[in-house]
């Protein structure tokens, strides 16, 4: 018995007059739509409308769910020592999809919309009030001071 060489049993597969799997390595032709680098029996074609910039996914196709079409709130919530809580995914996680004020620890606040909540980041929709649109944003939890969800 010989020993192993995966190497050689490589090039011995590529011998001519191995057929175990004919359609393998066909060759493209003008006449072979759908000539695959694996056999196939039928070979769908699927196309997509891109998507906003994000991760993608199957959501709405490909993307991020859409940002909100209105405007935010035309007020600025006033912070209080109340709000100064503890700020988890699970306090956020009650202001999915909602307009939400959020209040940084670097002293900036903002209007944000959030589609997403995991365990140690948020991300969603930033409203850039010079700009008049929204953006994609996302960020630390550890980041947030407060946030209010309206």
């Amino acid at each position: 018995m010989e020993p192993y060489d995966s190497f050689n049993q490589h090039n011995d597969y590529y011998k001519s007059g191995n057929d175990a799997y004919p359609n393998v390595h066909r060759q493209n032709n003008e006449n072979d739509l759908w000539a695959a680098p694996y056999p196939v029996e039928k070979q769908q074609m699927v196309e997509r409308m891109p998507g906003p910039p994000g991760p993608s996914g199957f959501y709405q196709g490909a993307g991020q769910p859409s940002p909100p079409h209105l405007v935010p709130p035309l007020f600025i919530p006033t912070f209080t020592g109340e709000m100064l809580k503890s700020i988890d995914a699970g306090s956020l996680k009650g202001c999915l999809y909602q307009n939400t004020y959020v209040w940084l620890r670097n002293g900036r606040s903002f209007w944000f919309y959030p589609t997403y909540a995991g365990y140690n980041s948020v991300a969603g929709y930033r409203w850039r009030k010079s700009q008049q649109r929204w953006s994609y944003y996302g960020t630390d939890i550890n980041e947030i001071l407060a946030i209010q969800c309206f």
